[in-house]
């Protein structure tokens, strides 16, 4: 099976819908004349469905222990491939494709997307809520062209940085991430322990295991936060 990201980007694009017309017809012809590419998707297809027949929650917890079942000659290992599904993001194969040897397995169990509370709350303009719509749907390319002028309209916007900053890190773009997370830290915004979190996943993401350490430290060590335990569990995995 080739579960490269090239094909897993195209498969759940095709799945979700999100191909031109175009290029669903260019996609179904393959489908009709590629015996290879077919076996694939359909062999994508009972991934995706078995992910969800095993549970996200479970299955996040023992992405860590699949690599030691994968072949270390497989170009690409197929619990990638399972762990972007489970998170719903084709553009986090980037993320694990493109991360430290431990520390994809890492990012793909503790990492999951932080649920709306602007759309509970009633906050926001139209326009955010309009992002926050394509957040909730998986669509955080599209979520991110949306939020960058909102924020550029409603100047200093945590919110909407806070979320800017999730879309890219979902989008497979953690550098970005930390560049809307890191001031978010500095102040005592209710979302400030959050985006603490999330930036330590990102720095996890990019390498930075240094950085990483030091900002799931300082959340171990605060009484107050809601991330101490899964800090402390991912300080011990990191350093392993």
């Amino acid at each position: 099976m080739d579960f490269s990201e090239e094909h897993i980007a195209l498969f759940d694009s095709y799945i979700k819908g999100a191909l031109a017309a175009e290029e669903t017809a260019d996609f179904e012809k393959r489908l009709q004349e590629e015996e290879a590419f077919r076996q694939d998707f359909e062999e994508y297809k009972v991934l995706a469905a078995n992910v969800q027949q095993y549970g996200i929650t479970q299955l996040q917890k023992d992405i860590a222990s699949w690599e030691k079942k994968a072949s270390k000659k497989s170009p690409f290992k197929w619990w990638y491939a399972a762990a972007v599904l489970i998170i719903g993001l084709s553009g986090l194969t980037w993320v694990l494709l493109n991360s430290g040897e431990g520390n994809e397995a890492i990012f793909a169990a503790y990492y999951k997307p932080y649920p709306d509370i602007v759309t509970e709350r009633g906050d926001g303009t139209d326009q955010w809520l309009e992002g926050m719509a394509l957040y909730n749907n998986g669509s955080y390319e599209e979520a991110i062209k949306i939020f960058e002028p909102a924020i550029r309209d409603n100047g200093d916007s945590k919110p909407i940085q806070f979320y800017l900053a999730l879309s890219h890190i979902s989008s497979g773009h953690p550098k970005k991430s930390i560049h809307y997370h890191e001031p978010l830290i500095l102040t005592d915004h209710y979302l400030a322990d959050a985006a603490n979190w999330y930036l330590g996943l990102s720095y996890v993401a990019t390498g930075d295991i240094k950085k990483a350490s030091e900002i799931f430290e300082t959340l171990k060590d605060n009484t107050s936060s809601s991330y101490r335990k899964q800090s402390h569990e991912i300080l011990t995995k990191l350093k392993n």
